[in-house]
């Protein structure tokens, strides 16, 4: 539970945890207090339970904060209904309906939870590391207004009677991942007056931001000429999926054009990544290895690729520097920014040599 009462009171939220072995270090990261003894075996998978929902709540409380107080402005938007009973939330700022870019955050995990990247980074290596909190105040700091989607909330337990057993139901619109992106662009984002329409996908949410992308393709075709691609462009970290073989022609050609990925490898950051590059089908930048103290969890990616990724999308809504090939020529100015010879800078791992391009 937080210490601090609902956003809407214009209070700064803290991490209550006072009735917990553990204290927050340097306004950041939790660490069990050195006075405490180590948690029993068959305690850990409880308390590491609890530590989380506590940390997860503190997220979402800090976004919700009225941005006069000096938070993110965040508010809750129910799909399909505030007064259904199978039901989920999607956040957005309040300034989403009115901003000329706008910033579409997409992950798509088993088990994510609202503004964390990962739970277990959270804890390891802190907040500015395990969850979203970075990049929503550098977007915020940039102008965007910001929708930020829970694809993975798809069913919920509700009674049916009043004194019955709880029963699992899914939630209209949001089924599955994809039918809650789908339902959130036609309901949401389709109405918002952007003209610049940024997306971030985060692991498999970067196939959703590919279904979002044809989506608006669609609307163009129909709605005839004078219409505009609103998607600026598609900037993933850790994409696990883009393509399928028999993608369209008019899909491919923009994500080889305004899609940028980041993944983690053993190559330099700011290096060329041509076989990963040749899987999704648009240009992939490398993050450098992933640090010991990570333990090999992707999640620590989305840090990483923090200053790149707005680099990019900085790129895609300036319209002097918003051409063709955007992807080939952001790619060409990240390894200039780590002083790495453009044309050298391209990694491809033992045993992949001439899968890339």
């Amino acid at each position: 539970m937080l210490a601090a009462p609902p956003a809407e009171s214009g209070e700064t939220p803290s991490i209550d945890l006072e009735d917990t072995p553990y204290e927050v270090q340097g306004m950041d990261k939790i660490v069990r207090k050195t006075d405490m003894p180590p948690c029993p075996p068959d305690q850990v998978m409880t308390e590491q339970t609890t530590l989380l929902e506590k940390v997860a709540e503190f997220v979402q409380a800090r976004m919700k904060v009225p941005r006069a107080d000096g938070g993110l402005g965040f508010r809750e938007f129910w799909i399909p209904q505030d007064d259904a009973k199978a039901k989920c939330s999607i956040l957005l700022t309040d300034d989403w309906a009115a901003t000329n870019k706008l910033l579409v955050v997409i992950q798509n995990a088993s088990g994510a939870q609202m503004g964390i990247w990962s739970r277990s980074l959270a804890l390891q290596m802190g907040l500015r590391t395990g969850s979203m909190l970075p990049y929503l105040e550098r977007a915020v700091a940039e102008g965007y207004g910001i929708v930020v989607l829970r694809p993975n909330a798809n069913s919920a337990f509700v009674a049916e009677e009043e004194d019955g057993p709880p029963v699992k139901m899914l939630i209209e619109g949001s089924s599955s991942p994809s039918e809650h992106a789908l339902y959130v662009w036609d309901n949401v984002i389709a109405h918002a007056a952007a003209q610049q329409i940024c997306l971030l996908g985060i692991g498999a949410g970067g196939a959703l931001a590919k279904e979002l992308l044809q989506r608006e393709m669609v609307r163009v075709k129909e709605a005839g000429e004078g219409e505009v691609n609103r998607i600026a462009g598609i900037c993933t970290i850790e994409a696990s999926h883009m393509l399928d073989s028999d993608e369209p022609a008019d899909t491919k050609d923009f994500l080889a054009q305004f899609a940028v990925n980041f993944d983690s490898s053993e190559a330099p950051k700011g290096f060329r990544l041509p076989s990963v590059a040749l899987r999704l089908g648009c240009t992939t930048i490398s993050l450098g290895p992933i640090p010991t103290e990570a333990e090999g969890n992707t999640g620590w990616s989305p840090s990483a690729a923090l200053e790149g990724a707005f680099r990019f999308l900085a790129m895609s809504t300036r319209a002097e520097e918003r051409t063709r090939n955007l992807g080939k020529k952001f790619a060409r100015a990240e390894a200039r920014a780590y002083d790495h010879d453009p044309a050298a800078a391209e990694y491809t791992p033992p045993g992949e040599e001439g899968e890339g391009a």
